[in-house]
C-alpha cells in the first residue's frame, strides 16, 4: 500500500494529506502505509497502525505522545526512526520484528512496553532516554545483534527476559553509579537477563 485517501465529507476520518487514515476527534493515525508522513497535527500513533506496511523510515513529530501497541510490528524494511520529544509511552510490541539497526529513545519516554523491540535482529545499539523507569518483559528479546546499550539512572525495573537472546551484548553504558545499578530490580527468572548482568558496565557514563 503506497497511498491512502479518505473521501471528502467523512465526519470521522480524514487523510490530512499524510497518506494515512486519521481519526479526527483524537488526532490518531489509525492506518498508515509505506509513504505516510507524520506532522504536528498527530497526537497518537494507533495500535497496529503500520503493521507490515513496508515503511522504510519515519520521523515521529514532537506532537505525538503515544506509540500504540504493535504500531510498527513486522516492518522489516524499517531502518530509521526518529522519536519525537514528547512521546511518553512506547507500547507493547511497538517495533516487534522491525528492521531497525539503532534507536535513540527520547528523554520524554517513561516506559518501554513488553516486547517493544522483540526480534529486531539487526538492532546493534540502543540509547535509552533519561526518564525511562521501566523496561518491559521481553523488550529486547532476541535482538541478536545488540552489542551495546545506554541505560539512564532513572530505570528502576527491568522485566523478565528483557534481554534474553542478546548474545552479542558486551557493554552497558550506565548513567548512574554502581550502587544505583545494583538497586535496579532485574527479573532474571530462568537467567533471562543474564547477558545484561554479565555485560561490562561503564558507570557514570556521560556520552
Amino acid at each position: 500500500l503506497e497511498t491512502i485517501k479518505v473521501a471528502e465529507g467523512n465526519t470521522v476520518y480524514e487523510d490530512r494529506g499524510l497518506n494515512a487514515i486519521v481519526e479526527q476527534e483524537t488526532n490518531t493515525i489509525i492506518l498508515g502505509c509505506k509513504n505516510t508522513t507524520i506532522d504536528d497535527s498527530i497526537e497518537i500513533i494507533g495500535d497496529s497502525a503500520f503493521v507490515g506496511s513496508g515503511l522504510k523510515s519515519i520521523t515521529i513529530s514532537d506532537s505525538v505522545t503515544e506509540i500504540g501497541n504493535s504500531a510498527f510490528l513486522a516492518c522489516d524494511n524499517l531502518k530509521s526512526v526518529v522519536i519525537g520529544n514528547n512521546v511518553r509511552t512506547i507500547g507493547d510490541s511497538a517495533f516487534y520484528g522491525s528492521g531497525l539497526t539503532s534507536i535513540t529513545i527520547s528523554d520524554s519516554v517513561t516506559e518501554i512496553g513488553e516486547r517493544a523491540f522483540f526480534n529486531c535482529r539487526g538492532l546493534e545499539s540502543v540509547v535509552i532516554g533519561n526518564k525511562v523507569e521501566t523496561i518491559g518483559d521481553s523488550a529486547f528479546y532476541s535482538c541478536f545483534g545488540l552489542t551495546s546499550i545506554t541505560i539512564p539512572d532513572s530505570v528502576t525495573t527491568i522485566g523478565k527476559s528483557a534481554f534474553f537472546g542478546c548474545d552479542a551484548l558486551t557493554t552497558v553504558n550506565y548513567r548512574g553509579t554502581e550502587v544505583q545499578w545494583n538497586a535496579i530490580v532485574i527479573d532474571n527468572t530462568g537467567s533471562g537477563n543474564q547477558k545484561l548482568i554479565d555485560a561490562n558496565k561503564v558507570y557514570n557514563y556521560q556520552g
